[in-house]
């Protein structure tokens, strides 16, 4: 089973904006327009939760890169559909990263291109010359029955090379229309979805969608701000759901996977991960701006938060909701592995000699080279910095006897002085509820170290972190131990069962975004690693 995800390289240096629909309309206080800015950047749906950032700066390729193979992404597919755009500084930039990655030991996704639905030439030539035919990053490649693999309408591939070197689907543009004929992919549909299959008959391929800008019972597409209602994030059942809250639980998208997964084919198609930004237009096809919000308003593919179709997350608003959505179902289509179990009681003297470690299962991993430090201009020349990354996570280890719990993690380089900030922190969730604690965490230890032996567990109460006792910890290089009475955490007896986290310079406790984009975390964001034991 293969997952893809519609991205969006587009996002180019440019010195105007940014342009926040979100803020602009909030800006109009209720009232019937809205004062549009004239400027030559494009206009975001929202922010980001990295900035309104461009598709050049390497710390925003490499926290997506480690969100989406964290999700299970198997290939990320770039939108060339714009002739004669192929964001080729963009996606060089992106493909530089990904080598410079995996040469580091992390993982990334593969890469592809959906082209042109109705002329692809211009930009399938350019593909061919700048990429596929040099051979440039060829590692990075996504392949489908053993060749490169292209989004392209074979009647217009006429080079003989080209026809034997890849992989040929034709995109379907049509969002309720369905497949022609065999050997197509849909991008994205109206629910229900339709089936896509291969020369062979086999069930091969479906979108599914975050949301669509369709109207009901109006073929093609329509756009995003039409006052009538688009297909947005809420809509579910034929209708769009009323309750307040709604744009923030993936209706729409649910809805889409639950199709997907009757049908079971072999690869999905999702749609999308950052688009972002649109063009504001006064009239589009058959629509004017009188059909939409307010005038000069009319937006096609991406307009506000419900009417939008990223799985990012966001800055405010929803967060990291649809990414988490997005993963859930990653994993019921494709399957996990079965969760590794702690074998029994491992008594671990806390004295920096590490070596009682080496026999303990099971070994938790992060990914590695995840503190790049950024300083890159986004949108409007706004230049984005952040110095926080510092200790790199690589493994980490759990064990318990009757008194305690142990623990012990391993950095890529040796650990920093337990006098820095924030220093190797250690969350524990220990009743492995999401509703109770600090983002779900009851404990943490290492938020302020008495001594570089002693250091302190604190527990989450009515909104702060509170001493409730003291524990020792030892390390020695790139490896930290230490041990947590069990009765400080509720689990004085049995065998234990919780989540923990570890998470270094952590700028605060105030969000999701925290554990995302400052300093680094290990399992990365809100992931956990599970003890349990046989």
């Amino acid at each position: 089973k293969w997952v893809g995800i519609f991205y969006w390289t587009w996002h180019r240096p440019n010195a105007d904006g940014p342009n926040d629909n979100t803020k602009l309309i909030a800006s109009a206080n209720g009232g019937a327009t809205v004062n549009w800015p004239t400027n030559s950047a494009p206009y975001h749906w929202g922010e980001p939760e990295l900035g309104y950032y461009i598709m050049t700066d390497p710390f925003v390729i490499r926290k997506h890169a480690s969100m989406l193979v964290d999700a299970g992404i198997d290939v990320i597919l770039f939108d060339t559909t714009n002739s004669p755009f192929t964001w080729k500084d963009e996606y060089e930039a992106l493909c530089r990263e990904y080598t410079a990655m995996r040469a580091e030991g992390a993982r990334t996704p593969y890469i592809g291109f959906i082209t042109p639905f109705w002329q692809p030439t211009e930009v399938l030539q350019q593909l061919w010359n700048d990429l596929y035919k040099p051979g440039l990053w060829k590692d990075v490649w996504f392949t489908w029955e053993g060749k490169p693999f292209i989004l392209v309408d074979p009647a217009f591939v006429k080079d003989p090379e080209m026809l034997a070197f890849f992989t040929i689907r034709k995109p379907m543009p049509d969002y309720w229309l369905g497949p022609n004929g065999p050997d197509q992919w849909s991008w994205l549909e109206v629910y229900p979805q339709h089936v896509f299959k291969n020369s062979r008959g086999e069930a091969e391929q479906m979108s599914v969608g975050v949301g669509q800008n369709a109207l009901p019972n109006t073929p093609g597409p329509a756009p995003m701000s039409d006052k009538r209602g688009a297909m947005g994030r809420s809509w579910h059942n034929g209708a769009k759901d009323p309750s307040p809250d709604a744009v923030n639980l993936g209706l729409n998208f649910e809805e889409q996977w639950t199709r997907a997964m009757e049908v079971n084919p072999s690869f999905i198609f999702v749609t999308g991960w950052n688009e972002w930004v649109a063009g504001r237009y006064t009239e589009w096809s058959t629509y004017k701006d009188s059909d939409c919000y307010y005038p000069g308003g009319l937006f096609v593919d991406e307009y506000t938060q419900e009417y939008s179709r990223d799985c990012e997350p966001m800055r405010g608003g929803h967060t990291d909701n649809y990414y988490y959505q997005l993963a859930s179902w990653v994993r019921k289509f494709k399957g996990v592995r079965e969760r590794p179990l702690a074998t029994g009681p491992s008594a671990v003297a806390v004295d920096g000699a590490f070596d009682e470690w080496a026999a303990v299962t099971p070994e938790y991993r992060d990914t590695i080279g995840d503190v790049t430090h950024r300083a890159h201009v986004g949108y409007g020349n706004v230049m984005y910095t952040n110095d926080t990354g510092r200790n790199d996570f690589v493994i980490a280890k759990a064990a318990y006897d009757e008194k305690n719990l142990y623990f012990f993690v391993q950095t890529l380089k040796p650990i920093t002085p337990h006098t820095d900030p924030n220093w190797m922190l250690l969350l524990i969730d220990a009743d492995r509820d999401a509703k109770t604690g600090w983002l779900g965490y009851d404990f943490v230890v290492n938020l302020g170290t008495l001594s570089d032996q002693k250091t302190t567990i604190k527990a989450w109460r009515d909104g702060k972190w509170e001493n409730v006792g003291e524990t020792g910890y030892r390390v020695n290089g790139n490896g930290m131990e230490l041990n947590v009475p069990r009765h400080l955490i509720g689990q004085p007896d049995g065998k234990p069962a919780f989540d923990f986290h570890w998470a270094d310079n952590i700028q605060g406790f105030t969000d999701v975004s925290e554990l995302g984009v400052n300093g680094d975390s290990a399992p990365n964001r809100r992931w956990n690693y599970r003890f349990e034991v046989k």
